[in-house]
């Protein structure tokens, strides 16, 4: 049994980075070391420490990361009240308005939504802005509160990143099998890179449904050819997965793009060998009894 690290060893890990490029995915690895190892009580008193070295950071934008992702830290353990505070003290606009939309994620507490909503709308640089109305509307339909996703993405005033939020709320729409509004979303998607992959993720949900040919009929017609590829890949692997090789070999040897086609091929191996290993446990199972 490996040995649980104690306290100090956990603060070495925030003591060892310099205090001018502390990152949050430095702080990330501290969480997930914390909670596989389920070190709750030590994770906070190390989170303690971690937020007095982050005060110290005299770089701005740094400061504003690590205390963003120590604040996400106390909301992945459900200690709000903490998270909040932390996030408050976040000088960056851009840091401040997502730490919030991430405690909202795990809170599903309107009232963080709404704050980083406020925070997102008063940044002044237009793509920083957007960026962040982005986020607050990817973690809202990841929590299926789609009409506050499709409010806060409809304000995003630069075009791209309006038309990749509205792709990512489509794609979240075919997940819980809304196939009409995940359509009627890709539909009016002005980019058109993006209303493919919003078309790419519809095909591949109605595959996953085993709708194998609304499936194959929304993949003809995306006109990228990559996210097409994507989505018959996604097509044959669920073909592969309902035992049905034949259709699944046929789909993945049509597909264009050298990656899919390879990736859908591997995908089918997987299901066979899968299927093969269940028929001879079948068959030694038989045989003892």
């Amino acid at each position: 049994m490996a040995q649980k690290p104690t306290i100090e060893q956990f603060q070495e890990l925030f003591k060892k980075i310099d205090k001018s490029v502390v990152t949050r995915d430095s702080f990330q690895e501290f969480l997930d070391r914390s909670v596989v190892l389920g070190l709750e009580r030590i994770m906070r008193e190390a989170l303690n420490s971690a937020k007095e070295i982050a005060s110290q950071i005299t770089i701005s934008y740094r400061r504003s990361e690590a205390l963003a992702a120590i604040a996400a830290a106390y909301a992945q353990v459900q200690d709000f009240e903490r998270a909040r505070e932390i996030a408050s003290q976040i000088p960056d606009g851009y840091e401040r308005s997502k730490a919030f939309a991430d405690i909202a994620a795990q809170s599903h507490d309107t009232q963080d939504f709404d704050r980083a909503k406020e925070i997102a709308s008063q940044i002044i640089d237009e793509y920083q802005r957007s960026t962040a109305l982005a986020a607050i509307a990817a973690q809202s339909h990841d929590t299926q509160d789609f009409d506050r996703a499709k409010e806060i993405a409809s304000q995003i005033t630069i075009s791209y990143r309006r038309s990749e939020a509205f792709a990512a709320i489509a794609a979240a729409y075919a997940q819980v099998q809304d196939f009409e509004r995940a359509r009627e979303i890709a539909s009016q998607i002005i980019d058109g890179y993006q209303r493919s992959k919003a078309f790419a993720a519809i095909a591949a949900a109605y595959a996953q449904v085993q709708d194998f040919d609304r499936a194959k009929e929304i993949a003809s017609h995306i006109t990228i050819d990559s996210l097409r590829s994507e989505a018959f890949a996604a097509i044959a692997a669920a073909y592969a997965q309902v035992q049905d090789f034949e259709r699944a070999r046929e789909i993945a040897s049509q597909i264009i793009d050298g990656y899919q086609r390879s990736k859908a091929f591997a995908d089918i191996a997987k299901h066979i060998s899968y299927h093969l290993l269940a028929r001879a446990a079948a068959k030694a199972g038989k045989a003892k009894g």
